[in-house]
């Protein structure tokens, strides 16, 4: 894990991070426009939940749906579902997971991850 003076980084991809904030001993999971707060039981609980998801099933019960987004996941909330792409939620999964022996598992940013277009000269 990789220390700051207040939190502790968990691990981290190009469009999230999860950390342990020393002040509130809380995890917290920001993954684009989504910010979670969890113990540790919440986060644990969380991550199976999101590790056991498939997302090719989804898929198919929302195809039509309008909208870019068809995954549409409902959560413990009758007015509130979790909406992603099929990239960004394999990209959550691969955020929530950490490798083994401690080590934070970061994902090496490619020319391909980027939303720009790069120049031969």
């Amino acid at each position: 894990m990789i220390r700051g003076e207040e939190q502790e980084i968990i691990n981290q991809t190009i469009n999230g991070k999860v950390y342990r904030c020393q002040s509130c001993n809380k995890i917290h999971v920001d993954f684009k426009n989504l910010s979670f707060s969890f113990n540790k039981t919440e986060y644990r609980n969380f991550k199976e939940y999101m590790k056991k998801l498939d997302g090719d099933y989804w898929l198919q019960q929302n195809e039509r749906q309008s909208g870019k987004p068809k995954i549409m996941i409902p959560i413990n909330h009758r007015n509130l579902l979790l909406s992603f792409s099929k990239g960004e939620l394999i990209e959550l999964k691969n955020l929530l997971s950490s490798t083994q022996q401690g080590r934070t598992a970061f994902r090496w940013v490619t020319t391909r991850s980027m939303d720009f277009q790069l120049s031969d000269n």
